[in-house]
């Protein structure tokens, strides 16, 4: 099928009707018996065709004197004929899209009447449902997330054995996916020291998380915010507010990471070369803690 074949058969021409049609424009004038000779279509099936042609704005049929088929003569339209006519659908289309605007809220009102919402959540109060969320044990097995803003959970939420232990089989099962976490965290001293502490402990684990961060005091985070697939979940450990916080939203979740992707254009990557740095001064900042210390006694 050559390239005018194609664009006729989107315009909505069926194959014998495209054959037809283009015997058509190589005439002044055709009849139904010349055309079924050129093309080998029936004469009964170039009656049918013909008549869809017309049908379509793309040919005319006139009688010579009177109202037999042989006498009947074929004139193809101008072509400019199929641009008018994309035109006009696309005029009708969007005048359809208009009156559908008006009725779409009693039939979307009439199919989500008796439907489950799609959408789910969970809420789990206290400081057992935030490890739930924490730790993504609020279903059958563990779920593990692909992108993640976060404060960095404090130690005495859960003990510093407990997230440890955690990051290292969280670790294990993402380098053996070959995967890694995306994190954004807000720049403070909590944050660095949290990041040169899980460096300390474990070298190698930007090798299975991809830290980046934001130095500026307009961007505060006092929660974990993660999405894993289409599931969303919030973890809350600050101060008197212990909770978590678990939606299933394909919509939400795709607002989500697009909003995550942008920040994510604009965060600074977590190196081996800036955590070397931090470490030095996390250092420095005991020890002139300990100095000033000392003097106040």
């Amino acid at each position: 099928m050559d390239s005018k074949a194609k664009v006729l058969e989107k315009f909505g021409l069926s194959e014998k009707e495209i054959i037809v049609y283009l015997e058509c424009l190589k005439h002044s004038e055709s009849s139904p018996y010349s055309l079924s000779k050129a093309t080998g279509i029936p004469r009964t099936t170039i009656y049918d065709v013909l008549m869809d042609l017309a049908l379509k704005n793309l040919v005319e049929l006139e009688q010579s004197d009177g109202f037999t088929k042989q006498q009947t003569r074929v004139k193809a339209k101008n072509p400019s004929e199929l641009r008018k006519t994309v035109r006009n659908r696309r005029k009708s289309l969007e005048d359809l899209e208009i009156d559908l605007i008006e009725i779409l809220p009693e039939l979307k009102g009439t199919y989500h009447k008796d439907r489950k919402p799609n959408a789910n959540f969970q809420f789990y109060p206290g400081i057992e449902g935030a490890k739930k969320t924490y730790y993504g044990l609020e279903g059958k097995r563990r779920i593990y997330d692909d992108i993640a803003w976060t404060y960095l959970i404090r130690a005495d939420a859960f003990g510093h054995q407990e997230i440890d232990k955690d990051m290292a089989e969280a670790a294990r099962k993402q380098r053996l996916a070959g995967r890694r976490v995306r994190e954004i965290v807000p720049l403070n001293d909590w944050t660095r020291d949290i990041l040169v502490y899980t460096y300390i402990q474990n070298p190698n684990f930007l090798e299975t998380w991809d830290y980046r961060y934001i130095d500026s005091p307009i961007f505060k985070m006092y929660l974990r915010f993660a999405v894993a697939g289409t599931r969303i979940r919030i973890t809350s450990i600050e101060d008197d507010e212990m909770w978590g916080l678990v939606m299933n939203s394909r919509l939400f979740s795709d607002s989500i990471r697009s909003i995550f992707e942008l920040t994510w254009s604009m965060a600074i990557p977590v190196t081996e070369k800036i955590l070397k740095e931090w470490k030095r001064e996390s250092v420095f900042r005991r020890v002139r803690r300990k100095v000033k210390s000392e003097i106040v006694k």
